[in-house]
């Protein structure tokens, strides 16, 4: 399959000696993010299977982004005014945006403060040995035990699946590349605003509908701190997501300047959970798995179901350098807050 640079998604079809096949997908941000390709996907599932007279259960997709510009862009708008000509560094308002470019001006210093300059001072992806993407495992019982002892010890009113295997993959990723105890770092993730802006923009969006939340702290305090404190401040950066928010966020990004360094400080992390792989039926019977193949940015992880467990677990697709991948399995496996 020959790829071009300016293909919105792509698509390959591979049927095998057994009888097997294989779907291999892949689609552009600007046409659709996470939560839009599996509506596609289970929308191309429907109509493969011949249920295409069935409309009860397809969903009708709304391309359009008229809503969505209007929410931004309304006369009524309560958000604070952002100049699109104004540069993104200087969006400290927006705690994803100000989380990003802090951990560089901390690492790299410039003597005229410039954010550009030290940007482009800033040591990418240590690349020795090149980069290795890794699939780890957690089963469920072992997270259905950290949610509870989160609750617990931590006093907290509520402990999703998210929480803890995105607050055990980051103290996992930074505790493995062995960052200096008073670096600052960042745990970023995608939260899905459909339902958050004003007007909701409705489930059968399919346009890029994702802001990102953020945390951050000094490598000391997350490798010191228990679990469940780490959850907290994931929790907190989630509420932190309104609809204001997401309206500043999102002028911001019309800026021109913007710069997306790899950063050993940074980790992303990606709930892939939420889609339901297994009830995919394309007539050949339901899906026995699904992978990521390859990830775009290295710091980011990748959390989806274990379809090849009978009784339910995560799988985790990272991308680290090679000569960490030891110690990065040893250290997801090391759950011991139990």
């Amino acid at each position: 399959m020959e790829i071009g640079l300016n293909s919105s998604y792509l698509r390959k079809i591979t049927r095998f000696a057994c009888g097997g096949f294989s779907i291999g997908f892949g689609g552009s941000h600007a046409l659709f993010d996470g939560i839009g390709a599996f509506n596609f996907l289970a929308s191309w599932a429907h109509i493969s299977y011949g249920k295409d007279d069935d409309e009860s259960q397809l969903m009708v997709p709304n391309h359009s982004r008229a809503a969505l510009l209007n929410a931004i862009y309304s006369a009524n708008c309560s958000s604070s005014p952002v100049m699109a000509s104004a540069s993104i560094y200087e969006q400290d308002h927006i705690t994803a945006i100000q989380d990003l470019y802090g951990i560089p001006m901390q690492a790299v210093a410039s003597d005229d403060r410039c954010w550009e300059t030290a940007l482009a001072k800033f040591s990418q992806i240590d690349p020795r040995g090149g980069l290795e993407l890794v699939t780890l495992t957690m089963e469920k019982e072992t997270v259905e035990t950290l949610k509870g002892q989160a609750i617990e010890r931590g006093k907290l009113s509520k402990c999703s699946t998210f929480d803890v295997l995105c607050a055990h993959v980051w103290k996992a990723r930074v505790k493995t590349l062995g960052l200096h105890a008073n670096t600052n770092i960042c745990l970023q993730f995608p939260v899905d605003s459909r339902s958050r802006l004003r007007p909701p923009l409705g489930d059968n969006f399919t346009g890029n509908a994702f802001v990102l939340a953020s945390v951050s702290c000094s490598v000391k305090h997350l490798l010191q701190e228990p679990l469940h404190d780490t959850i907290r401040r994931i929790q907190a950066a989630k509420d932190e997501i309104t609809d204001e928010y997401i309206k500043l966020y999102a002028k911001a990004l019309e800026a021109s300047d913007k710069f997306f360094p790899s950063m050993r400080e940074l980790t992303i992390v990606a709930d892939w959970c939420r889609f339901p792989f297994r009830a995919l039926d394309f007539g050949w019977g339901k899906v026995s798995n699904a992978a990521i193949l390859a990830t775009p940015v290295p710091e980011t992880a990748y959390l989806m179901l274990n379809l090849e467990e009978p009784g339910g677990g995560f799988l985790v697709r990272i991308g680290i350098g090679r000569q960490n991948v030891h110690d990065l399995v040893c250290n997801f496996n090391n759950v011991s807050y139990i």
